[in-house]
C-alpha cells in the first residue's frame, strides 16, 4: 500500500493543539496511536505548553505520521482512509 499525503500544512484546533493534518484533527478517534498518545500525555501537542520544536520532534511527527510510519505495518487507519494511493 502506498500513502500519498494530501496535506501540505499542519492543523491547529480550538484548544491550541497541533495536528499533522486536518483529517487527524477531525477524525483522530479512528487512530489507535493517537488515542494511546493522548491517554499517556494529553498535552503532547499543546502549543501553549510545548514549543513548536518540541512538538515537531515528537515521534508522532518524526516516525508515525510520515513516510516511515506509512511504510510500516502499523500505518495509521486515518492515513490509509484519507491518503491511500489507489493503484
Amino acid at each position: 500500500m502506498k500513502i500519498f499525503c494530501k496535506s501540505s500544512t499542519l492543523s491547529v484546533d480550538l484548544n491550541n493543539k497541533i495536528w499533522p493534518c486536518c483529517w487527524l484533527l477531525t477524525d483522530r478517534s479512528q487512530s489507535i496511536y493517537l488515542k494511546k498518545l493522548e491517554e499517556q500525555n494529553p498535552d503532547w501537542n499543546d502549543i501553549t505548553k510545548n514549543s513548536m520544536e518540541v512538538i515537531l520532534a515528537h515521534d508522532a511527527f518524526t516516525k508515525h505520521f510520515n513516510t516511515e510510519g506509512w511504510e510500516s505495518d502499523s500505518c495509521d487507519p486515518v492515513c490509509i482512509e484519507e491518503c491511500r494511493e489507489i493503484e
